[in-house]
């Protein structure tokens, strides 16, 4: 077995403890998170996680940013070359096998909500990651719309808001209260789509 690099090592314990750190988020939410207890979890020592990240708050920037590359690699696997209103829908497919269970969406969004908290001391970008929600559905559907799937004079952005605020609102509810039917809810939003948009066959 080859022997790993001092870098590829740093990495393998970034990792985990990034991991070891999702852990204890879904256990005991952001404030039950402490640097030493992720270095313990991940198999270190108490220290380790203090000298890599120095405070919670990077912590909480890399596992931010751990959570989103997950996210955009099942987003593209699910889109692929799709186009126009199949993209959409593919998206919203993402959207829906990201929240079933084992998930770690639930983490990202405390992360994601812990950063509107004015106390808090990191604030990530959110307004950046729903624009760029917008932005990608409203290419879709500008596309079907040059294809002739959806109507001429809708408004690609104006829809993409919509969407994008309804898909966050089932994300939202599911993970408040785990016995709605999230599942019906996304075919339920997918055939509104289809009604407001496709044109009659």
């Amino acid at each position: 077995m080859r022997k790993l690099s001092h870098s590829e090592r740093t990495e393998q314990s970034d990792q985990r403890m990034v991991e070891s750190a999702i852990t204890i988020i879904q256990e005991k939410g952001i404030s039950g998170l402490r640097l030493t207890e992720v270095g313990i979890l991940a198999g270190y020592s108490r220290g380790l996680a203090s000298m890599r990240f120095g405070t919670l708050e990077a912590l909480l920037r890399r596992v931010a940013r751990h959570l989103s590359v997950q996210w955009l690699d099942e987003l593209a696997e699910s889109v692929a070359h799709e186009k126009g209103l199949a993209a959409v829908y593919s998206a919203l497919d993402a959207n829906a096998r990201y929240l079933a269970p084992p998930s770690t969406a639930r983490v990202q969004f405390l992360i994601l909500f812990h950063s509107l908290d004015p106390s808090a001391k990191e604030h990530l970008n959110v307004a950046r990651v729903l624009a760029a929600q917008r932005r990608d559905i409203a290419r879709w559907i500008s596309e079907a719309i040059e294809s002739g799937e959806v109507k001429r004079g809708i408004d690609p952005e104006a829809e993409a808001t919509s969407i994008v605020g309804s898909l966050n609102g089932i994300i939202f509810q599911s993970l408040i209260d785990g016995t709605l039917p999230w599942t019906n809810m996304w075919e339920k939003l997918k055939a509104e789509i289809t009604e407001r948009l496709s044109l009659p066959e």
